[in-house]
């Protein structure tokens, strides 16, 4: 909500720019009528990701393309570095359902003594050419604090959490009746990041 408020403001002069703030199960949102749309880290926070691709799909002008980012089923990484992330799965099961307050606190604590140390731990590995992958929190590296604790508020502070392997992900954009051979998938982390075009109308 306060980033709507926010993006209302600085686009409130614009009148090419319509703002809306409702569910993708029920918007005002015309079918067919968009040649971009885009999910960024919501897909994985909400109940029903499929209904949500197959409602996405419908907005979409035929030809038109989907940018999206789900959270991965670390299935490319090591049983190590998948133990970690276990274990802070735990904590975010349990900050989660802590009062705002208490959980914004903790989300902060952990974007300073987690987050910020290993981002810059791999820096400075970076530059000695020292291979980062492995390490957890690799890809903050070369990012701002700011977006360190809004992703540690988001990925602790979230109660409803899901990951997808890449065959899921296209399992589902096939149902929901994307171009399966149009879909590409980022190579860098954070994955899964991929878009995909919808099919051409038939007539």
């Amino acid at each position: 909500m306060k980033a709507f408020s926010v993006s209302r403001l600085r686009f409130l002069k614009n009148k090419k720019i319509i703002l809306l703030n409702q569910p993708i199960e029920q918007n005002d949102v015309p079918e067919m009528c968009l040649d971009l749309a885009i999910s960024l880290g919501v897909l994985h926070h909400i109940h029903d990701t499929q209904a949500a691709l197959n409602a996405i799909y419908t907005k979409l002008k035929p030809g038109g393309y989907f940018l999206g980012y789900v959270y991965y089923a670390l299935d490319n990484k090591a049983p190590a570095y998948r133990f970690v992330w276990i274990v802070s799965d735990w904590l975010r099961r349990g900050i989660s359902q802590l009062p705002n307050r208490i959980k914004f606190m903790l989300t902060d604590l952990i974007a300073i003594f987690i987050y910020l140390p290993l981002s810059r731990l791999c820096k400075l590995l970076a530059c000695v050419k020292f291979p980062i992958t492995t390490i957890p929190l690799h890809h903050y590296a070369n990012l701002s604090f700011t977006v360190m604790r809004n992703d540690a508020l988001d990925r602790f502070g979230t109660s409803l959490e899901k990951r997808f392997k890449k065959s899921e992900i296209v399992e589902m954009l096939n149902i929901a009746g994307f171009e399966i051979s149009s879909i590409c998938f980022s190579e860098v982390e954070p994955f899964w990041t991929f878009s995909v075009r919808k099919k051409d109308q038939k007539f």
